[in-house]
């Protein structure tokens, strides 16, 4: 195959991949579609390269309308492939009917839990035909445009939930790509393809920018910039952290969010590095507990925040709360999110299962409050009334929920009725089910529900596993729960503790009318660790156990080997530390001070950084400006390798023809008329047979250089423009 065919056969299959997967990927995840993303991706990968291979041949547009129409004709007489086109269909009509409620009946009576794969690659493969026909065999690109927006279409019926921003980016990519080569391919094929592959990066890093600088409501908590510190606040948030911890430790933190999803069927070997991710300061002994974000919505292999669920009474009732202290936060990178602890003593406001940080603030604190002393004696004694929780923390698939009350029944807990003493029990079962291990085995392919898997065949798991199950059964129960990740501390009076990545967690709230949403941690993890203040004789501190969340991938710390040994307090201290049963939440109570000053709040929050906060944000900007450049300057050194092979490379006649669009491209640049003799020179090489000598071909070089210099001295900006955008100096 030829270079000219090899360019043009991966232009046209780059191109088609990312509009028509991106069009799919749009509909599954605008219309709520069951596909899964790697097996579709790959599909149509390969359904883009046979178009493109099939449009490099002679007749390969009719050979590939042709398998396509028999790929169809097959899909829709076979009644077994027949059900996943009007599975689609009928998942797309029952979604449009949700949204606007005008009553469309049932048109088929089809499973709408069938893979819906094989459509979407049909229909991909419709736009992967014509993208190609269109890069290699220079159709006009309406067509192509007409059937690659059908896809998005579809999804905008329903504006209220738009295709995930990816799969916008990527088909927007695709087209954007294609639209601006059209115009230069239909003149000359070779030179459309390199001109793709020119505009690629830049193409990119605009999207980028452009998402950054205007994210679309739907995708995100829409930006609220009221001052010019705001407005520095989501700039930096946006970039990567550099700084320094209070000891002078340095930071760097790659910005980022918590995710909304955690996918359960590959889990396996986990491990975090140790680079610290917070810093926190209270005024009170004893492990806390950082929720980022909780999920609602599990399907057996995944759970999911809802981002539409709005919450605003997360604290204790006076009635049941005592106030513990006060502990501090310093977020050493992103910011649009607040860590908060159990539990603040004051009203919170979560919207999709975490607390917005609106202001991007890097420091912030909360009042901490704790179950009462009593509280468990109070509950048996007089219990708690108050409304009962959303039935979303109930919902389980079918074969889940039957398979976890077996397993209730087998435990003795499925006739308990009090949603504290289940909690207790439940976190007990789960608690003794399985070994606690980072490195534990990949649930297998054939199981379709990964806390049912667990609890009857695994051996070892860590915190996302016990988590999950304990969560499974709390549902199965009766009992509201839901799936919680963050991070755990050990919190010592007025001193800075650093919170690193590799104390991610995982655990489990679940809701008691009239208390509120309590904590369990079901994770076997330290067991007797002993802690020391040699300002107390004999504290007693009450802690649950295990730590570990995690925010980007659930993932937990190894427990240690020598049970003794503190994990962030300083050695010479003495406390001892008594874990909790499952029903005392993230409890702890709080020693006296042995001074006669009271210790109302920590001391003053300074850290003590060698170098000031600005600093490091400038750094942050220069480093990410230093990225743009190089990738600005890359892009203009490949053009000009390209552009110099051409003008000064192969075929005599060749170089003329290169040389002839470099000098018009310069002479419309500084407004100058072309020389004739150039124009002639241009016409020879191109019509004559004979073509032109090398003393000919040289007589394009004084104009070239006279023009470089020319456009070199007209100014830094515009030099910069002709060079690093049009690469034509």
């Amino acid at each position: 195959m030829e270079r000219k065919s090899v360019l043009s056969f991966f232009t046209a299959m780059v191109l088609a991949f990312c509009v028509s997967f991106g069009g799919a990927a749009a509909m599954v995840t605008g219309l709520a579609l069951n596909a899964e993303f790697v097996p579709l991706a790959l599909g149509c990968l390969l359904v883009a390269a046979a178009c493109a291979f099939c449009s490099s041949l002679r007749r390969g547009g009719w050979i590939a309308l042709g398998i396509w129409s028999l790929a169809l004709l097959v899909s829709v007489v076979f009644d077994d492939l027949r059900q996943h086109w009007l599975s689609l269909l009928g998942s797309a009509f029952d979604y449009y009917d949700r949204a606007y409620y005008i009553g469309i009946p049932k048109l088929f009576d089809v499973s709408r839990a069938l893979d819906h794969g094989l459509p979407l690659m049909l229909i991909s493969g419709l736009v992967s035909m014509v993208m190609c026909q269109t890069v290699i065999r220079r159709w006009p690109v309406a067509l192509s445009v007409f059937l690659a927006i059908l896809p998005l279409a579809a999804c905008f019926v329903v504006t209220d939930t738009p295709p995930a921003l990816w799969c916008l980016l990527l088909w927007l990519f695709g087209m954007l790509m294609l639209l601006l080569s059209h115009p230069v391919r239909q003149r000359d094929r070779l030179q459309g393809d390199k001109l793709t592959a020119m505009l690629a990066l830049p193409v990119a890093l605009g999207l980028w920018l452009l998402t950054l600088a205007a994210p679309q409501e739907g995708y995100q908590p829409p930006i609220k910039i009221d001052s010019f510190e705001d407005f520095v606040g989501w700039v930096s948030s946006k970039l990567p952290y550099v700084g320094q911890t209070s000891d002078g430790e340095l930071v760097f933190n790659l910005g980022g969010g918590v995710p909304d999803r955690v996918k359960l069927d590959k889990l396996g070997r986990r491990k975090l590095p140790n680079t610290p991710v917070m810093e926190v300061n209270a005024n009170f002994f004893g492990k806390v507990y950082l929720r980022g974000i909780d999920m609602d919505s599990y399907d057996g292999l995944s759970w999911s925040a809802s981002d539409q669920r709005e919450e605003s009474d997360f604290f204790l009732p006076e009635a049941w709360a005592e106030d513990r202290g006060r502990l501090e936060i310093r977020v050493l990178g992103s910011r649009g999110y607040r860590y908060v602890p159990y539990w603040p003593g004051e009203q919170t406001y979560f919207q999709g299962g975490q607390m917005a940080n609106d202001g991007y603030s890097r420091e912030y604190g909360f009042d901490v409050t704790v179950l009462a002393e009593d509280w468990e004696l109070q509950y048996e004694l007089d219990g708690a009334d108050g409304p009962a929780a959303d039935r979303i923390y109930l919902a389980l698939p079918g074969d889940t929920a039957k398979e976890a009350k077996k397993i209730l029944r087998a435990a003795g807990i499925s006739d308990l009725t009090d949603p504290v003493a289940i909690a207790k029990a439940v976190e007990n079962y789960v608690r003794r089910t399985a070994e606690y291990d980072l490195d534990p085995d990949v649930m297998p392919g054939s199981e379709e529900d990964l806390a049912i898997w667990f609890l009857r065949e695994a051996e070892r798991g860590y915190c996302v596993h016990f988590a999950t199950s304990a969560a499974v059964l709390l549902r199965a129960a009766g009992v509201p729960a839901r799936y919680v990740e963050g991070y755990t501390a050990e919190a010592v009076p007025n001193r800075v503790t650093v919170v690193r990545a590799n104390k991610a967690h995982a655990w489990v709230e679940y809701y008691v009318p009239g208390i509120g949403w309590m904590v369990i941690d079901p994770t076997p993890g330290e067991e007797g660790a002993t802690v020391t203040d040699p300002t107390e004789t004999e504290p007693t501190i009450t802690e649950p156990t295990e730590t570990e969340p995690t925010i980007t991938e659930p993932t937990e710390t190894e427990p240690p080997t020598d049970p003794t040994s503190p994990t962030e307090t300083d050695p010479t201290e003495s406390l001892t530390i008594v874990l909790p049963t499952a029903t005392a939440p993230v409890q702890t109570t709080t020693a006296p001070p042995a001074t006669t000053e009271a210790v109302d709040k920590p001391e003053e929050w300074e850290p003590e950084s060698f170098l000031p906060d600005w600093f490091w944000w400038i750094l942050s900007v220069f480093c990410t400006m230093f990225v743009f450049v190089v990738a600005a300057i890359g892009q203009w050194l490949i053009r000009r390798r390209w552009k110099l092979a051409r003008m000064y490379g192969g075929r005599v006649n060749a170089q003329a023809l290169a040389r002839y669009r470099e000098a018009k491209r310069m002479a419309k640049l500084r407004n100058v008329p072309l020389p004739d003799k150039m124009t002639e020179l241009a016409e020879k090489a191109c019509y004559s047979r004979q073509g032109i000598t090398t003393e000919e071909l040289a007589r394009f070089e004084p104009f070239l250089r006279e023009s470089t210099d020319a456009l070199s001295r007209e100014g830094l900006l515009k030099s910069l423009y002709y060079r690093l955008i049009l690469a034509v100096i």
